[in-house]
């Protein structure tokens, strides 16, 4: 039997009699994946088609608008490179669409030690902005860990987005552009042993003098899952501030 992960209920899992996760299966909508022993996996396959009447689609090559390419080392070490070409060019030209510019590449997702402030002018193009940024969010979330900083900047202002704001989608989305083919890298983790990495800023919320708080997870070498939260209170000193994103990151692994 197959019992829902307590963290994802999208989730399901199947252990041995060690304890061990044997079979792993994952759901989202109409689309699963599964991970185990090839005698595992044929059997859940029979089981579903026969429920259902699902359709194969063989090794995972696509999913939710990622590529999923399985390549080798040169020393024949497996691993996978992830990439999402089809999503940057649809975010460059939905925002071409809206602003009549093509932004210019970007070598850095956002310019390095400027933050945005609250628009107190005019709300330009509201529902444009929400729309770029909905792709974005999508983007940054699935394979560009690096741009999860400028990212959270952006959906601060989703409310109010002024003419800075629009001035930083655009140097996001060169970025994107610039970057031509965004490939994510995971390879075979040496190890299931969890690493993160955490740090925080200090207030640099300029509106809320919050700070922010940036964390990276990676099973054996290979990343996993990452994120950049403003916090949810005011830190008195940077040291609290980087205390609370300890705590969270930690939260994050204990559960993950």
């Amino acid at each position: 039997n197959l019992v829902p992960s307590k963290v994802d209920p999208c989730v399901f899992y199947r252990r041995d009699d060690d304890d061990k996760p044997q079979l792993i299966v994952i759901c989202h909508v109409d689309d699963c994946l599964l991970l185990g022993k090839p005698a595992d996996i044929k059997e859940v396959k029979e089981n579903l088609r026969k429920e259902f009447g699902t359709v194969e689609d063989g090794k995972l090559r696509k999913l939710l608008g990622v590529r999923y390419e399985w390549l080798r080392t040169k020393d024949d070490k497996p691993y996978c490179v992830m990439t999402m070409n089809d999503k940057g060019k649809e975010i460059g030209r939905a925002y071409e669409k809206y602003t009549g510019r093509t932004p210019k590449a970007a070598s850095t997702p956002g310019i390095p030690g400027k933050t945005l402030r609250k628009n107190e002018g005019e709300i330009v193009m509201q529902k444009e902005y929400r729309s770029v940024l909905g792709m974005t969010m999508y983007y940054s979330c699935k394979i560009s860990p690096e741009s999860a900083y400028a990212n959270g900047q952006l959906a601060r202002h989703m409310q109010n987005p002024g003419k800075e704001q629009w001035e930083a989608m655009e140097r996001f989305v060169g970025y994107i552009i610039g970057k031509g083919s965004h490939e994510l890298k995971i390879h075979q983790p040496t190890e299931l042993r969890i690493i993160s990495y955490c740090d925080s800023s200090y207030g640099d919320c300029k509106d809320t003098r919050r700070s922010t708080g940036g964390e990276v997870h990676t099973l054996g070498g290979a990343i996993i899952s990452w994120k950049s939260q403003r916090q949810k209170t005011v830190s008195q000193s940077s040291t609290e501030a980087e205390y609370i994103t300890l705590s969270e990151c930690a939260k994050e692994q204990k559960f993950a």
